[in-house]
């Protein structure tokens, strides 16, 4: 029996390949994305509903159109892999119970369990930079009828000047921006984290190019001390 493989050049076996792992690839990617929000009770429904696809959590009503809802998901998935936003009515009614048997109330409790429950109960927390390898995963939480906005960094950001101690009054200003102008919580979220995720690539390129440059000026110095010692 022939084997028709044979009159297909090896070349053209390997593109026909590369066009089918090709067509795969959106469909294995999408299986890792998630089309839409998760709705969630409460703040610590978050850490046991996290999944590494989820990036965006609902509660309450927002009065914002899930085709919105859905879009911002999108975003998320494409532009902020580090980082999980809660957007909710009120932190009111939250109530949480940390490791040590503390309990908290109101936003303090939604806060605890987003700073330290998602971070340390799930694999959230260990979301790694690929350029500098330090944790960067980092927590956006917002209240309409509290009106608050909250934000929680990890190592990437706390050392370069971007960490939660840096958030009211300084960092905060993308969201305060956007609400004042109209109350635009999706472009709050957008403005937040594509502004933060800007300025940690910034300020890492900067320390990779600092270095860069100093090992090329060590490197030519070097060179240097060798061809006069010839």
């Amino acid at each position: 029996m022939n084997d028709q493989r044979t009159n297909v050049p090896v070349a053209g076996r390997l593109h026909l390949l590369w066009l089918a792992v090709l067509m795969l690839l959106p469909r294995m990617h999408a299986a890792d994305l998630s089309p839409t929000p998760a709705l969630v009770s409460s703040a610590a429904a978050v850490v046991t509903q996290w999944q590494p696809h989820q990036r965006l959590f609902v509660k309450g009503a927002l009065n914002i159109g899930q085709a919105q809802l859905d879009q911002l998901e999108t975003w998320l998935d494409e532009h902020a892999p580090n980082w999980v936003v809660l957007l909710a009515e009120t932190f009111a009614d939250e109530a949480y119970t940390d490791a040590t048997g503390q309990a908290y109330r109101g936003l303090e409790a939604a806060s605890q369990a987003l700073s330290k429950g998602l971070q340390n109960q799930t694999a959230f927390g260990a979301h790694k930079n690929p350029r500098t390898g330090q944790a960067d995963a980092a927590v956006f939480m917002l209240s309409l009828t509290d009106r608050t906005l909250s934000y929680f960094s990890s190592a990437a950001q706390d050392e370069r000047g971007l960490g939660k101690d840096r958030w009211k009054g300084n960092l905060d200003r993308f969201a305060i921006n956007a609400m004042r102008n109209g109350g635009r919580v999706l472009d709050a979220v957008r403005d937040t984290v594509g502004n933060l995720n800007q300025m940690l690539d910034q300020k890492i390129a900067g320390e990779i190019a600092v270095r860069e440059q100093k090992a090329a000026e060590a490197a030519a110095a070097k060179a240097r001390q060798i061809e006069q010692a010839q």
